[in-house]
């Protein structure tokens, strides 16, 4: 297949040497640019993009749901699952020396540093080691059925040296993944093919450049292959990138969940009358977020409503209309302070906060530009008394979302001591089938609602806008990312 050449607004449109004389240079438009390449601190989507392709790990996820190798070439799991042991392929870096056990080694040492990152906790791991340059092993505190699936996450790719060292985004430094690093000016990153990765598929494009996009960017007409719609596309935006001809909206199914966390440590909502009374406020039956992007639909419930483990229909149109009798009246303290802690700032968010002024909530934004700040506000109990979050609930085995959503260094949903959640999450994970777990997930999601610790507000669908000419379907290893959420992409 030959992609066309492809230029971003403002820019020549030249093809950057080395990149084919074909002109395969593969644009992806991105909400936020990557800025830095320490896959521990990762926690927006585009980062995640950016390291699944500079990186590879022990596992992948195969088509058919189960593992396979990636680095690894074959393992083992102790009777106890508390002892991991991986033997290596012959792999190389984008410079061509040899990826060895001892890299591997630095790698997760350097993760136990990091301690709970957004989809791994590295504090559980008790020891690494290797023996030789293709015998590696992990020793984990406590037993652990489900640790080899979550190897799967771009938090566990294997980093150089130099990598771990300097944390910044360098041409020439060695890469693990299908892509190396050419260049970056802040702005978007140029990957060229790393000649040393077996594996990517023949369609692949020999360069692949992750720009930063916007809804200002895509409905002035830029050139792109594939571009994600951002958070805050609004419907006219939309409509104005699809009256312009060129491309197709695509629909994987892959969409997160939008809701508020109670701070269970707030003594602003330490009231279950008051929080079930800011349910009612947001309920599905007065709040509509459909009308504010085409991206939106209403939630219930905090995971997609299909798949094993969700609350019935019967139990959730139940358990809302309790919500509205219960709610209506005005239980929270009048004027009390009620500090709102949230991202970013488009329509959607702006009408939730309305919603609650005009309940006679005093709310005070509190907001973070980045990952480090929202560690601080996550993992500071007296710096929020509510949270607007969003996080993937998509996937029919939902063990490894919960574990982030609980995290205790950086939680999205704060859970209280004495919460039966904690022994649930206890039992999911201890439990080695995934039907086993299934029942514990329906507890989870009616016990959040019904302590009123959450209010699910809008499930965010990820659409792809899509260049007519391109053929995407074969192209698995430019978008790693959408396998990484278990999906295929297809025309």
């Amino acid at each position: 297949m030959s992609l066309p050449k492809t230029a971003l607004a403002g820019e020549t449109g030249a093809t950057p040497m080395g990149c084919g004389a074909t002109n395969t240079v593969f644009d992806f438009l991105l909400p936020g640019a990557p800025n830095q390449l320490e896959p521990f601190l990762a926690r927006t989507a585009s980062q995640h993009i950016f390291y699944s392709h500079v990186t590879r790990g022990l596992l992948s996820q195969a088509l058919d749901g189960g593992l396979e190798g990636n680095l690894a070439e074959s393992w083992t799991v102790s009777d106890n699952h508390t002892r991991f042991e991986f033997r290596l392929k012959k792999a190389k870096w984008s410079d061509g020396s040899d990826i060895t056990s001892a890299d591997l080694k630095k790698t997760f040492e350097a993760g136990k540093h990091a301690g709970a990152t957004t989809h791994f906790d590295f504090r559980d791991i008790k020891e690494v080691g290797a023996k030789g340059d293709h015998i590696f092993w992990i020793t984990t505190k406590t037993s652990s059925p489900g640790f080899l699936r979550n190897l799967l996450v771009p938090e566990t790719g294997v980093l150089s040296e130099v990598s771990i060292k300097s944390k910044k985004i360098e041409a020439g430094q060695p890469t693990s993944g299908a892509y190396r690093i050419s260049s970056w000016d802040g702005a978007s990153v140029l990957l060229k093919a790393n000649s040393y990765f077996e594996g990517s598929a023949p369609e692949s494009p020999t360069c692949l450049r992750l720009a930063n996009t916007s809804k200002e960017i895509l409905s002035n007409g830029a050139h792109f292959d594939l571009a994600w719609m951002p958070s805050n596309m609004d419907i006219k935006s939309h409509e104005a990138v699809m009256a312009l001809g060129k491309v197709e909206k695509m629909e994987p199914p892959i969409a997160f969940t939008y809701f508020i966390a109670m701070n269970p440590d707030s003594k602003s909502l330490v009231s279950k009358a008051c929080r079930t009374f800011i349910q009612s406020l947001l309920s599905p039956a007065k709040f509509d977020p459909a009308s504010f992007g085409p991206q939106y639909e209403r939630a219930r419930q905090l995971y997609q409503h299909d798949g094993a483990g969700r609350p019935s229909k019967t139990w959730l149109d139940s358990f809302w209309k309790s919500v509205e009798e219960t709610g209506a009246a005005k239980a929270c303290a009048p004027k009390e302070r009620v500090r709102l802690a949230f991202s970013s700032v488009n329509a959607f968010h702006v009408d939730i906060e309305k919603r609650l002024r005009d309940a006679g909530l005093n709310i005070e934004p509190v907001a973070w530009a980045n990952s480090a700040e929202y560690v601080k506000v996550a993992s500071n109990p007296s710096s929020y008394d509510m949270i607007l979050l969003n996080n993937d609930y998509s996937g029919v085995e939902l063990l490894e979302n919960l574990i982030v959503s609980f995290n205790p260094q950086r939680p999205y949903i704060k859970l209280a001591k004495g919460s039966p959640i904690h022994q649930m999450m206890t039992k999911a994970k201890a439990a080695t089938a995934p039907s086993e777990r299934y029942p514990l997930y329906e507890a989870v999601a009616k016990t959040l609602l019904e302590e009123a610790r959450i209010v699910p507000l809008a499930y965010e669908h990820i659409l792809l806008y899509k260049a007519k000419n391109i053929d995407v379907s074969k192209l698995s290893v430019v978008s790693p990312d959408l396998r990484m959420w278990r999906v295929s992409v297809s025309k």
